[in-house]
């Protein structure tokens, strides 16, 4: 059955997604009220649990504390946290905060709900924010800021319920794109009450978090599971579709294929590399477009060989999009040549990618670089779908005369600055992925790229008062300074893939993005 499947944005986007598909066939075997199987009635099951499928490595994806931050997807984070501003149907909607505004291109000013609470009881108000957003503020390199947070200079309190931002740039248009309701970037408001207790009793606040989010912490027990459980003091009970919440810790591709199969987990996100075992195991599947997050290769520019132009752009030549749409992808992507996703809503769609298929031009521009036999190191993760694409790369690279070497890391992000590499694999969310690494002192520019005509117009296209017609014109001059420049390049922006059994019902979008009205949609049927 092929049913078309949307992710919920704001209908001013929507327009701008590329329709996806369904792979939803059957489902698994059950043992349990929560598992795969016949007889669900369709109603919903307030007093359910639902069991996720997750990566809980203690260290590398699995920290509570905001200011830990390092780039790696918290599916759990806005579950304890909540944010000053939610996203919805119609873009950004109230959060804890009921009204925000911009004085000017550098401040942010919040009113706050009354009568908000901590999960611990402690009052929030404007003296909490700031106390949540001054440690984000004097957090170390324990934490990766990406650039609207690296911004962050001052909080200001106003009134109990009126809390002033302060930035030492002018971003506020980033934050009131993205930033405001993301507390995977570390603006989730937590308890200074919890905070100061884990301090006096000399233990981290990772040990027992205290949020104001729809669901509190139980139980983390490393390697094991993530416990969370509905909490009463919620300001929107509608957010809660379920009483308890289990993260599994389950390792990506086969264990998590296996562990939906067996009933052991009711939902988890999952990859194109994934599909086919998917599907042969009769699990739904459901699609969407990627919004806002793109796929991206990054070149090192300060060492050899690809400190040359021609050797960048015989990479740029050599890449035939097709072979990993067919092959690492399964169909399940669109193909994409440019930097920002396709649904970002200033796509630079007419500047044409100079860069087309052809291997002959790229052998001549090794030649012309003199860099025959050149080793090439690819620094990509260890899931199943890196290592696809790495592959395609490795012989697609060979064969116009690169020797090209794949090298896998369990956080190729924080690899970065202290391995070599040639060829970053990355994927983030647009336009701070932008600034983070092609940026000059972006936390992801290891190698120091730095183009002035990439940055003046990116910081055009991030200038709050632009048109959208002046922002349109911004992002495709940055889009035709990459390409001229060959400093990076994108394949295809792959669906993002949740699969699930019959029971669970609401996905109306990629739970791992974090964000919250993702998980406010889902429910488990009785």
């Amino acid at each position: 059955m092929q049913v078309l499947r949307r992710r919920r944005l704001p209908a001013r986007w929507l327009v701008a997604l590329i329709a996806a598909l369904l792979v939803a066939v059957g489902c698994g075997s059950a043992n349990n009220d929560n598992a795969a199987g016949g007889g669900a009635s369709g109603e919903k099951n307030p007093g359910a649990t639902l069991r996720i499928a997750a990566d809980l490595e203690l260290g590398l994806y699995t920290y509570f504390d905001p200011t830990r931050y390092s780039s790696a997807p918290l599916i759990f984070t806005n579950l304890i946290y909540d944010t000053l501003l939610h996203f919805g149907e119609e873009g950004l909607e109230p959060g804890l905060a009921t009204s925000w505004s911009f004085p000017d291109d550098s401040t942010v000013e919040f009113t706050l709900r009354e009568g908000l609470v901590f999960q611990d009881g402690t009052p929030l108000d404007a003296e909490a924010v700031k106390f949540s957003w001054d440690r984000v503020i004097a957090a170390g390199s324990e934490m990766t800021k990406v650039a609207g947070v690296e911004a962050m200079e001052s909080v200001e309190v106003v009134d109990p319920r009126t809390v002033r931002l302060h930035l030492s740039k002018p971003l506020a248009g980033d934050w009131r794109d993205r930033l405001l309701f993301n507390s995977q970037a570390g603006v989730g408001i937590v308890s200074p009450t919890a905070v100061r207790k884990a301090e006096e009793a000399g233990r981290k606040f990772d040990d027992q978090p205290v949020g104001a989010g729809p669901y509190k912490f139980v139980e983390f027990v490393p390697g094991q599971r993530l416990v969370l459980e509905r909490w009463d003091g919620y300001w929107n009970p509608e957010a809660q579709q379920v009483a308890r919440i289990e993260f599994i810790h389950t390792l990506p591709g086969a264990p998590t294929l296996t562990a939906l199969a067996a009933g052991e987990a009711d939902l988890a996100a999952a990859t194109a590399a994934d599909l086919n075992g998917l599907q042969a195991q009769g699990i739904s599947v459901e699609q969407f477009p990627p919004a806002f997050r793109t796929t991206w290769y990054q070149f090192c520019v300060s060492r050899p060989p690809f400190d040359r132009l021609e050797a960048r752009q015989a990479v740029l030549y050599a890449i035939d999009r097709q072979a990993y749409l067919q092959t690492a992808y399964q169909g399940a992507a669109t193909i994409n040549d440019k930097f920002p996703a396709p649904d970002w809503p200033y796509y630079p769609s007419s500047v044409e990618n100079p860069y087309p298929y052809d291997p002959e031009r790229a052998k001549e521009l090794v030649a012309r670089a003199g860099v025959q036999g050149a080793t090439v190191t690819l620094l990509t993760g260890t899931d199943p779908l890196s290592a696809a694409v790495a592959q395609i790369m490795q012989q697609q690279l060979n064969a116009v005369g690169f020797d090209t070497q794949i090298r896998q890391s369990q956080n190729s992000f924080n690899d970065l600055p202290v391995v070599d590499w040639n060829i970053y694999f990355g994927a983030g969310t647009y336009p701070s992925t932008s600034s983070a690494f092609f940026l000059p002192g972006g936390v992801g520019n290891a190698c120091n790229y730095d183009n002035q005509r990439v940055t003046d117009a990116f910081n055009r296209a991030r200038n709050p008062k632009a048109t959208p017609e002046e922002l349109t014109a911004a992002w495709a001059e940055y889009q035709q300074a990459v390409y001229d420049d060959a400093a990076q390049f994108s394949i295809a922006n792959a669906n993002d893939l949740v699969a699930h059994n019959d029971k669970v019902q609401g996905i109306t979008g990629d739970i791992r993005s974090g964000d919250p009205w993702v998980f406010a949609d889902i429910y488990v049927t009785q």
